[in-house]
């Protein structure tokens, strides 16, 4: 019996502590940045000056006439 007694009392012991867990609490600040729509709201022109969308249309219009030949005057 104490050859099998043993095992049995640690495989409960074992699911017992794997069954507790301590409830997290994050602050604020953690689940700001945790937030995936805030991540991506600077990707579609968010309330920053620095988005994505304006940074291609800054260099979207910086090259978009470096490859075409400069007009001749009339």
């Amino acid at each position: 019996m104490t050859g099998t007694a043993r095992p049995l009392a640690l495989v409960l012991a074992a699911g017992t502590l794997m069954s507790v867990r301590p409830t997290p609490t994050y602050s604020a600040e953690v689940l700001a940045y945790l937030d995936p729509s805030a991540r991506f709201a600077s990707l579609c022109g968010g309330k920053s000056g620095g988005s994505m969308r304006v940074q291609l249309a800054l260099a979207a219009a910086a090259i978009g006439g470096a490859g075409q030949a400069a007009a001749p005057p009339p």
